[in-house]
């Protein structure tokens, strides 16, 4: 019944800042990944992965290959 239940808080010290473009600063931190999950009540999910290709690899084919390895 108490509202303040409802959010997760935990507490974690800044090592560093990052600045890209406003919009990017005010909406994103970066933590680790075990902070977060526990945070998030999560076991192994990932919610996304971002992967940075060198030139000439064939995106679509690389895409399937992950697809293959993580699932949907």
């Amino acid at each position: 019944m108490n509202p303040e239940e409802a959010i997760s808080r935990k507490f974690i010290f800044p090592s560093g800042i990052f600045s890209i473009e406003q919009e990017h600063n005010i909406r994103y931190i970066i933590v680790p990944i075990l902070f977060a999950r526990e945070l998030l009540g999560y076991q192994d999910e990932v919610s996304s992965i971002e992967l940075k290709l060198q030139p000439g690899v064939n995106a679509e084919l690389f895409q399937n290959e992950i697809i293959q390895i993580l699932g949907n």
